[in-house]
């Protein structure tokens, strides 16, 4: 099985991790993938990596396999994931969050985050805002379709966005 079948197999099927069949496969070719070529596969900057392999996990990755596990847990379950995160990895843990656990961060309606966390929640937030709007502006040509589709695409986001979500950007203006 190439590397390529197994990206596109379903990953409940497949046997083994991705990190241990990268390297199967590299070895039985005698080739090495440098960490630049991982990079550029990435959507994002930033990533990660564990010590025993080569394979890095982007924060775009990271980002969606949190949305989609945040949103079947209880709040208190991602309250405490949140807490497990912040006391890992800092302030700097909340780039990896789902917009729920940021949310439930900033919030912080049982008062046990700190106001550093809740800040560096919120501004996480507004920065992921930030980009999403830079993103669209650099796209391409401006035209009043486009600004449309965008501002609709905008309301669909957020008539998905968790109780959290909505709650957190209805009561504080720099998140509407």
């Amino acid at each position: 099985m190439s590397l390529f079948d197994y990206l596109n197999n379903d990953s409940a099927s497949s046997a083994g991790s991705a990190s241990s069949l990268l390297q199967q496969v590299a070895a039985q070719r005698g080739i090495t993938v440098p960490a630049s070529t991982l990079n550029a596969l990435g959507a994002d900057t930033g990533s990660t990596a564990s010590a025993s392999s080569s394979v890095q996990i982007s924060i775009g990755a990271q980002r969606a396999n949190a949305e989609t596990d945040d949103a079947k847990k209880d709040a208190a379950k991602v309250a405490n994931e949140a807490h497990a995160a912040l006391k890992k990895g800092g302030v700097s843990a909340t780039g990896a969050m789902s917009g729920r656990a940021l949310a439930i961060v900033a919030l912080n309606d049982d008062g046990s985050f700190s106001r550093a966390e809740a800040y560096a929640a919120k501004a996480e937030l507004r920065e992921r805002d930030r980009q999403s709007v830079l993103t669209f502006f650099s796209s391409g040509e401006l035209t009043a379709s486009s600004l449309k589709t965008f501002g609709q695409q905008l309301l669909a986001a957020r008539q998905s966005m968790s109780a959290e979500e909505q709650a957190l950007r209805a009561s504080d203006p720099n998140l509407r």
